[in-house]
């Protein structure tokens, strides 16, 4: 098991993500909030929606989640979704220790990162998009 480096979770959310008129907000451990609305301040907007979505409590809407395996270009990992319609996790297979895990061991795994994330807020990436507006 291995901690991918944040260009391999960047790299992922480019794959499997179609937002391109919103950012969208990276933390350490492989959770991302979006799409954002295009302000300056997208990494404050992300933490206020990621510190008021956490800390997960099991039982409640919070602590569901759905696993969609991803494999696009030849770059797989696991999209998990939780109730909060802008926030996900993504899971890379090095991240675990086996190669064929059920989709509620990847998604156990994911809320743990996403509870990581949410505590320590620690922004390693913004996506930023043009808008048609700013392309003319």
């Amino acid at each position: 098991m291995s901690v991918p480096q944040p260009a391999s979770f960047v790299e992922a959310v480019r794959k499997i993500t179609t937002t391109t008129l919103r950012p969208w907000v990276l933390f350490r451990h492989g959770t991302f909030v979006g799409p954002l609305p295009q302000t300056e301040d997208a990494a404050v907007g992300a933490c206020d929606i990621l510190r008021a979505a956490g800390p997960i409590r099991i039982g409640s809407p919070g602590g569901d989640f759905k696993v969609y395996p991803m494999n696009r270009d030849g770059w797989p990992c696991w999209l998990v979704t939780f109730d909060h319609p802008k926030l996900a996790t993504i899971v890379m297979p090095e991240e675990l220790d086996e190669s064929s895990p059920s989709p509620v061991r990847v998604g156990i795994f994911a809320r743990g990162k996403r509870a990581l994330d949410a505590k320590e807020l620690v922004v390693v990436h913004v996506e930023r998009t043009e808008t048609p507006e700013q392309k003319l």
